[in-house]
């Protein structure tokens, strides 16, 4: 693999600044130490990361480039209270190797969606039936089951968000199992551990009242697209369409990238690369398994996703991802929130995408009959 060499050098004001706010930071914990050598390797690590990433997201953004890069490698650091150098050494791979790829295959695993409408309409007809609305409660405690709304402030990041939670007894400590028995208004601490800890404000309380939904109370649902039941049906059809060609699009779409994982590379990847991603993924002593082949195949996947990108010109939005997400969000507790990875959202895209792609070019019928309640078309 070929690399670039961009050099750095920090010093005088814009040097002493950073060093001012890296003793700032420092002094905030009050846990840490605090030396001149402390100061100076904060400084230090934080700018080298900084400038890292600013590197990388420039170097993946410029869409005139004909190069694959790779994350930059620290080299030749040099630091003192009056200057900071050191060089990013940067892999690439030019997009000539794309040649060398075969795009063109069968994919092993088949796109095989279960529409059954028989079943569809099961699940309509027991919506309908078994529909619960929403209904407030003003002075009574909260139980189990009771949907609560909230407001959570981040003692950490000064950030306030709210969220609704269903009230229950859990095993672990949880917001969820804190805010039995309380009512409108409280406010209590949470702790999930030193790094995320929020105060949080019960500003709503509701529970779930079985009612049959009729065209007179489709309107209580807030769906602007639903005025009756016969469109509340053309919705939940076609939000069940979509959940299941979803998954399955994904699935196809992976086993797509699986098949091409098993095409050999025509290099290796670099020894110092290798060792740098082990460094930047942080692998604790609890770890089972062998740190390098987590990598290998981390670098792998990566090669392989911008290969199919370009070869098939094919872009993941934010608009995109801010939807997946809050899709998850709405199907964890508040405190996993900070364990969602942007990344993971982004491939799952992108194999949806990839799968869109092979099945309309492998079978065009089948892919328009679809593409209607596909999330993610071509």
């Amino acid at each position: 693999m070929e690399f670039i060499i961009t050099n750095y050098k920090f010093s005088g004001k814009e040097w002493i600044k950073i060093q001012n706010d890296a003793l700032k930071f420092l002094q905030e914990n009050k846990n840490i130490k605090i030396t001149q050598q402390s100061i100076l390797d904060f400084a230090k690590n934080g700018l080298i990361a900084q400038e890292k990433q600013k590197l990388f997201h420039n170097q993946v953004s410029d869409k005139s480039s004909e190069k694959i890069f790779f994350m930059g490698i620290p080299e030749n650091i040099n630091s003192s209270v009056a200057e900071l150098s050191f060089d990013l050494k940067t892999y690439f791979v030019n997009y000539d190797y794309l040649n060398q790829i075969n795009f063109d295959f069968e994919p092993q695993r088949k796109f095989n969606p279960d529409l059954n409408q028989e079943k569809i309409n099961d699940f309509i007809k027991q919506y309908i039936e078994e529909n619960r609305f929403k209904e407030i409660k003003t002075e009574q405690t909260i139980q189990t089951g009771d949907i609560v709304k909230c407001e959570f402030f981040d003692i950490k990041t000064q950030r306030k968000e709210q969220f609704e939670l269903i009230a229950q007894e859990t095993e672990n400590h949880t917001v969820e199992k804190l805010l039995l028995n309380k009512k409108v208004n409280d406010k209590f601490e949470f702790k999930a551990n030193d790094d995320f800890i929020i105060d949080v404000t019960i500003l709503e309380v509701s529970y779930l009242k079985k009612e049959k939904l009729t065209d007179e109370n489709v309107h209580k649902l807030g769906i602007q697209e639903i005025t009756d039941i016969n469109s509340l049906k053309i919705y939940i059809e076609k939000t069940v369409k979509e959940d299941i060609l979803s998954n399955e699009i994904f699935n196809y779409g992976y086993g797509i990238i699986k098949q091409l994982y098993e095409q050999k590379l025509p290099f290796e990847f670099p020894e110092d690369l290798i060792t740098s991603d082990i460094e930047g993924f942080a692998f604790d002593n609890n770890f089972q398994g062998d740190p390098r082949i987590v990598v290998l195949d981390s670098l792998a996947e990566y090669l392989w996703l911008n290969a199919i990108s370009k070869k098939f010109d094919l872009m993941v939005h934010a608009s995109e991802i801010k939807r997946e997400e809050q899709k998850i969000k709405a199907n964890l507790p508040i405190h996993q929130h900070k364990q969602i990875n942007i990344k993971r959202i982004a491939d799952g895209i992108l194999f949806q995408k990839i799968g869109a792609i092979y099945l309309n070019k492998l079978d065009k019928n089948l892919y328009e009959s679809v593409k209607e309640n596909l999330v993610y078309k071509i």
